[in-house]
């Protein structure tokens, strides 16, 4: 996924046009923004207070807010309802925000013979927001037309300087038998994602996380490191390794690529009853602009034709911090 249009618009703009977007909801602690940043997606309705914002379809909702006593409402998150990516970072002392960089592609995604289907039809967005800092939540409805039904839900669960987290919950529901990938390569490493993370990884001095972390079912804790040495257009692990209760995409310090975005890492609450493991892929590309590092948790015991009718219900934790 190209980088440049989406990442430009969300930094750039913070500083100009963003200023000048009235608010859809606004008090003394958020503010709500719906925005259009020329993705790639159509875009979408989306409803606050059961009303479609300014009768017009957007592609994202922006939050900004007010950390403390200090007047400055600094960006916390970006939620792309448009593809159901969620862009989020962390609040400073100083009254303003780290960088947007690693989003997370919060729907299901699973390959078959022909495509890796990872962005579902978006067909409708309601927000709600009642005034506390801790109220914000999103629920999307969308699909793969004819083969999938799926419910997105984002919420702020927590926001104090230095670490944001939100609550992620997915239901996906098979309209019709969904016959995935045969190939020896895929199975076991990327047949179903449940969520996907969406970073950067250029070299040693531009990237957005230059580290994979997780928890291993015993509770051991392990760290990949990237590096320029790092095989490219390559999976990231033989096959993909089970995971415990999180996964970290790790954003050290030392580049000179947003040097204070975020560190995500997503805590598993519920895996419904699918065994999870995690996986990633390095592009070849090594532009800044583009999304050359994916990291997953993949349904590692996906059998072969996922039947008509599986309704599988998962949550998680979002949390964003400063680098490490």
């Amino acid at each position: 996924m190209k980088r440049a249009c989406l990442f430009l618009l969300l930094t750039t703009l913070a500083a100009t046009s963003v200023q000048a977007a009235e608010p859809f909801f606004e008090n003394r602690v958020q503010a709500l923004r719906a925005k259009n940043l020329g993705l790639v997606e159509e875009k979408v309705p989306v409803y606050h207070e059961r009303k479609l914002i300014r009768k017009k379809r957007h592609e994202a909702v922006e939050g900004y807010f007010r950390i403390g006593k200090r007047r400055l409402y600094p960006q916390i998150f970006a939620d792309l309802v448009a593809n159901g990516y969620l862009r989020v970072t962390y609040a400073k002392r100083n009254g303003r925000s780290g960088s947007l960089g690693t989003s997370v592609a919060t729907s299901p995604a699973y390959r078959t013979n022909q495509t890796l289907d990872l962005v579902p039809t978006i067909s409708r967005v309601s927000i709600y927001a009642k005034g506390t800092r801790e109220d914000y939540r999103s629920k999307i409805t969308a699909s793969f037309p004819g083969i999938a039904a799926v419910q997105l839900g984002h919420g702020l669960e927590s926001l104090q300087v230095g670490r944001t987290r939100f609550t992620l919950e997915t239901r996906f529901t098979a309209l019709a038998a969904i016959a995935l990938s045969r190939s020896e390569e895929v199975i076991a490493n990327d047949r179903f994602r449940v969520l996907t993370l969406s970073s950067m990884f250029a070299d040693n001095e531009r990237f957005d996380a230059n580290a994979i972390r997780y928890e291993a079912p015993g509770g051991e804790v392990t760290t990949l490191p990237l590096r320029k040495t790092t095989p490219r257009d390559a999976y990231l692990f033989p096959r993909a390794v089970a995971v415990g209760s999180w996964i970290e995409l790790v954003k050290g310090r030392g580049s000179a690529w947003n040097p204070d975005g975020p560190t995500i890492r997503i805590e598993i609450k519920n895996p419904g009853s699918l065994q999870l493991g995690v996986q990633g892929f390095l592009a070849p590309s090594t532009d800044p602009n583009d999304d050359s590092l994916s990291v997953w948790l993949e349904w590692i015991t996906a059998p072969d034709t996922i039947p008509s009718g599986t309704d599988q219900t998962l949550e998680f934790e979002l949390i964003a911090t400063p680098p490490l």
